[in-house]
């Protein structure tokens, strides 16, 4: 059994209260360790939460060289991402919530009831605190990479467009060196923003800002309009894109953008392990599902790398090894907007033959 260390410092002038909430700590539980350091003074405190780390403080407020509900504040200054309790002998619920809005995490009163309250609020405290600062930090990250995603797209904008210019003629001719050149930076370009797009995409399922327009709508009908999409490049690359319906499946509640986003990033990645040969969409009925699956007779993926598919920034190598460019963030992404949708991806290769990628979403609502 697995014993968790929890390192507390008591802040209390009373010895007999600190013992006593050390015999209370030894004896409520098998699977936590309470670890107490003791400080009778606020500037003892102050010291401590400067040279060591602890996991929660429990605070008296009423100290020799301080006392009342500024003591919180002081306390929350010298370290602001650790979890206060406050214990005190004052029964004053306006003190409590005054607490409470100062910073504290719990309010308990000390006596009798206090072996029923004291673990648990403990543990509570501690836990609400991680949570809020990883919330805090998803933010952060999310605000981060989207002004950073402008900032790139801004230029990138500008440059696509003085290329598109170039490239028509509109202001001189140039010739087919010229243009060649300027096809490969286009085509970089537009490469970048779909880079950018799939770090944006990914941070808003992340951190659950992405809404989704859930309406009836043919799943058919979208796969036809991923393969007048996709045509033109699967045909670039000598393959043959082949679709096979079930045209009496029933119409289904679904995001049509998020899941044409979904089959394409399948038949994109598709493509680029696909040397030849072709690949097939096929859509049908199963009990209260509807599935779809795309089929290449590309390279395939070794077992062991099966489980990591669906993973963040995860880039399987092809069958010479070599790793192939993009975030590793399509099927991470696609992998989301399905279980966001109450379905299931999943994958099922065999080495040098090919891969199937198939997701299944609900009929009824």
């Amino acid at each position: 059994m697995q014993v968790e260390s929890i390192n507390i410092l008591m802040v209390d002038d009373d010895p007999g209260d600190c013992r006593l909430v050390e015999q209370l700590l030894k004896k409520s539980s098998q699977t936590t360790e309470f670890i107490i350091e003791t400080a009778q003074r606020l500037v003892d405190c102050l010291e401590c939460l400067k040279s060591r780390s602890f996991d929660l403080v429990l605070l008296d407020l009423g100290l020799p060289d301080s006392s009342g509900i500024e003591i919180v504040q002081k306390v929350q200054g010298a370290n602001p991402n650790i979890p206060i309790v406050v214990l005190t002998g004052l029964a004053d619920e306006q003190m409590g919530l005054d607490a409470i809005r100062k910073g504290a995490e719990d309010y308990l009163v000390k006596g009798e009831s206090l072996k029923y309250t004291l673990v648990r609020s403990i543990q509570y405290s501690i836990e609400r605190k991680r949570a809020r600062k990883l919330k805090n930090e998803a933010e952060a990250k999310s605000r981060f990479v989207s002004t950073v995603s402008h900032e790139l797209r801004t230029p990138l904008t500008s440059m696509k467009g003085g290329i598109s210019i170039l490239l028509n003629e509109t202001i001189g001719a140039i010739n087919n060196k010229q243009k060649e050149l300027l096809d490969i930076t286009k085509r970089s370009i537009d490469r970048l923003n779909r880079l950018i797009n799939d770090v944006l995409d990914f941070q808003k399922l992340e951190t659950v800002k992405t809404e989704f327009n859930l309406q009836r709508n043919d799943i058919n009908e979208i796969v036809k309009e991923i393969k007048r999409t996709m045509l033109p490049l699967v045909n670039e690359m000598g393959l043959e894109l082949i679709t096979e319906l079930d045209e009496a499946l029933p119409m289904v509640n679904l995001d049509s953008d998020k899941i044409i986003q979904v089959l394409t990033n399948i038949v994109n990645n598709a493509v680029k392990f696909t040397e030849e040969g072709s690949i097939t969409i096929t859509t049908t009925k199963g009990d209260n599902i509807i599935r779809v699956s795309v089929q290449d007779t590309g390279t395939g993926i070794k077992q062991e790398g099966l489980p990591r598919l669906f993973d963040e920034f995860e880039q399987l190598s092809n069958i010479n090894d070599k790793k192939m460019g993009g975030t590793g963030l399509g099927l991470a992404i696609s992998r989301r907007i399905i279980e966001q949708h109450n379905g299931k991806i999943w994958a099922e290769s065999e080495f040098g033959k090919g891969t199937t990628i198939s997701f299944v979403l609900p009929i009824k609502e």
